[in-house]
């Protein structure tokens, strides 16, 4: 099935809720061949719940080969960088090839924050790279995400949160060990300036 969208024709699997309305869509070449794939993100209501949730799915040649859910009541967050930025392809490993970057926050969030997820291409589908219990890195609402070079031209992800009560921010980098798959935190660095200006002078914005 096809969703006209403002730029493309999305592809929707044939299994997916009747109420699924596309929100964002990406295209990169995960494994290599020369072709696109085409990754989506929209939103439905799950039954029984009382608020909507994000579906991501990528398409590959007309056929799904990715789908994942957040849970209820997330949504896309696009703040912080271009508009639709919630869902993007780049290569955050080092290795060449670029994963999905999926951000999603939840309203009510105690700790005010988005949660950024990694997939990346095995060969036939993608998994989630990010080992800790919620599978995702976080960042403040008042804060960022950027993809910066780090220790040895590898590209780090830095993510930071706005400190109370001096709104100075705080910035943790994350650097992908090919040889331990998996993210290793770095150091923490504090701005010394507040607002907007902090987030620029440790290189977010």
């Amino acid at each position: 099935m096809l969703l006209a969208t403002g730029h493309a024709a999305a592809q929707k699997p044939p299994d997916s809720p009747p109420d699924l309305k596309l929100s964002h869509w990406v295209r990169a070449d995960l494994d290599g061949d020369g072709k696109p794939e085409t990754a989506y993100a929209g939103a439905y209501m799950k039954p029984g719940l009382n608020a909507p949730s994000v579906r991501v799915w990528v398409m590959k040649g007309g056929r799904k080969v990715f789908e994942h859910d957040e849970p209820e009541g997330t949504s896309m967050w696009d703040r912080g960088g271009p508009p639709k930025s919630g869902l993007q392809f780049r290569d955050v490993t080092g290795d060449g090839r670029r994963e999905l970057l999926v951000r999603t926050q939840t309203p009510g969030d105690s700790e005010g924050s988005v949660l950024l997820r990694v997939f990346r291409w095995t060969g036939v589908t993608l998994a989630n790279v990010v080992e800790n219990p919620e599978r995702a890195l976080r960042h403040g609402y008042d804060g960022g995400v950027a993809i910066r070079s780090g220790p040895r031209g590898r590209p780090s992800v830095l993510l930071a949160y706005r400190r109370q009560p001096d709104s100075r921010y705080e910035v943790e980098r994350f650097t992908w060990n090919a040889a331990k798959s998996r993210f290793i935190p770095g150091r923490e660095r504090i701005s010394t300036r507040r607002g907007k200006a902090g987030l620029r002078e440790l290189g977010v914005r």
